[in-house]
């Protein structure tokens, strides 16, 4: 898949209410999970990133529940759903104890 397929794709599915839910439809390796993670009271929202054939792809949604009373469904109407977008990967460095 190319990423602007991608994109298409989860934007445009009204069926997709958590970025596990998105993760079925795309053909990609996962590269990246829990970027700019937003937690709230009763879920968290994070960015989880795909390698596909062209480039990147970021699909944000819900990724975390901690509510027994609420579903998916519940939880992507509450934050605005779930979002895929063209990224690119950032170098950095990290060090580590010798």
């Amino acid at each position: 898949m190319k990423v602007q397929e991608v994109i298409d794709l989860i934007n445009n599915k009204d069926d997709i209410y958590s970025i596990y839910m998105a993760e079925n439809y795309i053909k990609g390796k996962v590269v990246a999970e829990h970027q700019d993670l937003d937690e709230h009271r009763w879920y968290s929202i994070a960015t989880r990133v795909f390698e596909v054939e062209d480039g990147f792809v970021g699909v944000r949604g819900p990724y975390q529940s901690f509510s027994e009373m609420q579903d998916w469904f519940d939880i992507a109407v509450d934050c605005g759903g779930v979002g895929a977008f063209e990224v690119e990967p950032i170098p950095s460095v990290y060090y580590k104890r010798k």
